[in-house]
């Protein structure tokens, strides 16, 4: 009896703990710009997918969008899956990184509308505000668990 009750308890703690593991990864969003610069590509770390109706939040650093900066720029934003579970809306912001040559760099803005649970050719926009008014759109937003899970910070 006390082995059957101890296998039970190894059972239900080996489920659990691969639950919850498998929804904290590093996940990407790329907004799908590619031209004119500048580009993104968010690492969000230990991101959790919402549930329907809820959001999560973005907290990590973009790799594209600052080639001169002396290291990736912060990324803060937020990920909500709308109530119908059909559609993730995303809003982060690339947060001023220093150039070296230039000093600080204004904040880029970028949403994307990710069809779910595909989360590919979603619509997204980039806002550069260096020069305001300025933003670029796309049709290839996408989104997925970043590979490698492991993104150096440079």
């Amino acid at each position: 009896m006390c082995r059957l009750y101890r296998s039970i308890v190894l059972a239900l703690g080996l489920v659990m703990g691969s639950g919850a593991a498998a929804f904290a990864l590093n996940f990407c969003f790329n907004p799908g710009i590619s031209d004119p610069s500048p580009q993104s590509l968010a690492v969000a770390e230990r991101f959790k997918k919402p549930a329907r109706g809820s959001c999560s939040a973005i907290n990590g650093f973009d790799i594209l969008s600052c080639p001169a900066c002396e290291g990736p720029p912060l990324v803060v934003g937020t990920a909500c899956l709308n109530s119908a579970g059909d559609t993730l809306r995303v809003a982060y912001t690339i947060q001023q990184a220093i150039v070296p040559s230039f000093g600080p760099s204004p904040p880029l803005y970028v949403t994307i509308d990710l069809p779910y649970p595909s989360l590919l050719n979603g619509h997204a926009a980039l806002v550069n505000s260096i020069v305001p008014g300025t933003s670029y759109g796309s049709l290839q937003g996408h989104a997925n668990r970043c590979i490698p899970q492991e993104i150096p910070l440079s």
